[in-house]
């Protein structure tokens, strides 16, 4: 996802959420990440996009949701749209040196993202396949777990913020591969769309 600490991400994503309150993320200002969150800045990575809690509500009905299956173009897509959202009512674009030579079209927005812009913009925000939460994934624990190794194997070091989502952070002490994106989503599928368990 992102989540995105975003989505995050950064998208990020992930990202967001407790309808949009935020911290660290990665996709602009994913609560509390799209799933990716930098160390130090926050602006949106993939997936980050951006997990997002599931609140129950009429606004939930009309938002768009990511799916394990996504493809990266529809997860950028759906995320963009958001940042967009965000830039059209008074957020600013990042101006990290993190992503000053980075590719693929992903609009990175900067925190704090006004409270103003957040709530004209929550319809936009993604919200998270159901496997990537504990409430509606038995196997998450496991699931999440696998997920994190996967990535570590690939040289992608992260931190789970919390048990019930896959909202993270970089590991400090690591660099960030440049398939960042690429990773997350690979394992993502690895760990949540099948094997052992099925689902």
């Amino acid at each position: 996802m992102l989540r995105a600490t975003a989505l995050t991400s950064g998208v990020m994503l992930s990202l967001a959420m407790a309808a949009c309150g935020t911290s660290t993320t990665s996709v602009a200002s994913l609560p509390p990440v799209v799933h990716g969150t930098a160390p130090t800045t926050s602006t949106p990575s993939t997936s980050q996009t951006s997990s997002t809690p599931q609140t129950p509500g009429v606004e939930n009905a009309a938002r768009p949701r990511y799916r394990l299956d996504d493809t990266q173009a529809r997860r950028d897509a759906l995320i963009n749209a958001w940042s967009s959202c965000l830039l059209a009512h008074g957020a600013k674009k990042s101006t990290s040196p993190r992503y000053a030579g980075s590719s693929g079209g992903l609009i990175h927005v900067a925190d704090p993202v006004p409270a103003s812009a957040k709530a004209a913009c929550v319809g936009k925000l993604p919200l998270m396949p159901p496997q990537l939460e504990a409430a509606t994934n038995p196997h998450f624990h496991v699931d999440s777990l696998a997920y994190v190794a996967c990535m570590q194997k690939k040289g992608l070091y992260v931190t789970l913020l919390n048990s019930n989502d896959i909202d993270w952070t970089f590991t400090p002490g690591h660099s960030v591969p440049a398939n960042e994106n690429q990773i997350e989503h690979s394992c993502e599928l690895s760990a949540f769309g099948g094997g052992s368990h099925g689902h």
